[in-house]
């Protein structure tokens, strides 16, 4: 035996420790803070994140002899990242499965029709997991069984629920099993980058869904359509604090929306700004004089020169409609009513410049002043009436998170996607995918 031979295994165990500590430090970093740092492939994120004593968890590992059961505890507690876990086993089982019907898009299908597609839509649906009960001998008749089947498939993929097979849903069944899996991933690693303290008490706003919810611990006590931002004028992820209400609110019209949606209008539309209600201060320093809005000549008025301060006042046309919701934060966004009604009833609600209009505002701003003696929804409806501005605080400020998920799992265990409006999906799976010396991370 050549000397030192017996240190071999020695050295082979302090070898194995190292990396086995590595390993556990690496993975429990990745449960913990997420793979990918979201600040890098998204320049709209500014939400708290976790923070825990790696070294620490693993000491505690070591000395109850349960490893597996420390690294298990650095998993995020959400129960919706618990039940993205069980969607992850599905669309993987999905992707693997080599016996996914077909179906063919063409002319539109409804309730009544008798055709041959019929039956490759009933099979695709079996397969989905929409149609639990078929009458195979009407394979190719769209019985109301079916059309049941369509608009639960419609509901889990934020459609309009008409139980009709149109173009949408078409494209919504084209999606391929691989494309869903990455988007259960994306949607798992962003679960990661989340405190585990939402608040007892909070708003959230997803806004791939167009929604906002009011959660109590684990119950969702409201649930609302919102209007989010257009692609192009993204609304950002972020985390805030509602501290007050504002009923007929003005509206400061920010200098970003002046030059590129405002000034073009004054410019082309005789007598704007009178019918808009909207007054003009000769710029934004406090206490600046309003001024004559027909004194200025706005054809020479440039968009990268323009200092005026535009102000909506309230009433029936403002922007912000009767109620705005208050959270500080530096992006300028809130939650507000809106005179644009119609746009809740499209199933794709991205339109605002930036801010999201809550469908149903007197309702929420009921349930957060009820514990607020003076306040009740016939008082607000009166303060709205008088036409005056009002500030009302909340006596007890909640916390409002405003996020993009595009894929969960509802309480039924029904797998839920959303189209990635602001492509913000692909840009994540690329980033998972990369090895970490690879370049761009």
């Amino acid at each position: 035996a050549m000397p030192g031979d017996d240190q071999a295994p020695i050295k082979t165990l302090a070898d194995l420790e190292m990396l086995l500590s590595d390993a556990f430090l690496l993975c429990g970093s990745h449960l913990v803070y997420g793979q990918v740092n979201p600040e890098t492939i998204q320049s709209e994120w500014f939400v708290k994140g976790r923070y825990e004593d790696l070294v620490a968890v693993l000491e505690r590992g070591l000395k109850t002899k349960d490893v597996g059961a420390a690294l298990d505890s650095l998993k995020p507690t959400h129960s919706t990242y618990r039940n993205l876990k069980s969607a992850l086993k599905r669309a993987r089982a999905e992707v693997d499965s080599v016996a996914r019907p077909d179906f063919v898009p063409g002319p539109k299908l409804k309730a009544g029709d008798k055709d041959p597609r019929v039956a490759a839509l009933r099979a695709y649906l079996k397969a989905s997991g929409d149609l639990t009960q078929s009458d195979d001998n009407a394979a190719d008749l769209f019985d109301p069984e079916l059309e049941l089947a369509v608009k639960r498939l419609q509901r889990r993929h934020g459609l309009e629920v008409d139980g009709v097979v149109s173009p949408e849903t078409e494209a919504a069944m084209a999606v391929t099993p691989e494309y869903r899996l990455r988007q259960v991933r994306a949607n798992l690693e962003r679960w990661r980058w989340i405190t585990s303290d939402l608040g007892d008490r909070y708003i959230l706003v997803n806004i791939a869904d167009f929604s906002v919810h009011l959660i109590e611990g684990e119950s969702e006590i409201m649930s609302q359509p919102v209007v989010v931002g257009r692609p192009y004028r993204r609304t950002p992820d972020f985390s805030g604090r509602m501290t007050h209400l504002e009923v007929n609110p003005y509206w400061n019209i920010p200098p970003r929306l002046a030059r590129e949606d405002i000034l073009p209008k004054v410019k082309g539309i005789p007598g704007y700004l009178e019918a808009q209600n909207i007054r003009v201060f000769r710029d934004w320093s406090g206490g600046a004089p309003e001024i004559d809005r027909n004194t200025v000549d706005w054809s020479r008025v440039e968009p990268e020169s323009l200092a005026y301060k535009f102000q909506q006042l309230p009433g029936p046309l403002n922007s912000l409609g009767q109620i705005k919701f208050v959270f500080p934060n530096k992006f300028d966004v809130y939650l507000h009513d809106t005179p644009a009604k119609d746009l809740f009833k499209k199933p794709v609600r991205d339109f605002s410049s930036g801010c999201i209009r809550v469908e149903r505002p007197i309702e929420l701003a009921a349930y957060l002043l009820e514990d607020d003696p003076e306040w009740n929804e016939t008082k607000l409806r009166e303060a709205i009436q008088t036409g005056t501005t009002r500030i009302i605080p909340l006596k007890h400020p909640i916390n409002v998170h405003v996020l993009y998920w595009t894929a969960w799992m509802d309480g039924e265990g029904h797998i839920h996607f959303r189209q990635d409006i602001y492509g913000r999906d692909a840009k994540l799976y690329a980033a998972l995918r990369q090895k970490p010396n690879e370049p761009g991370t």
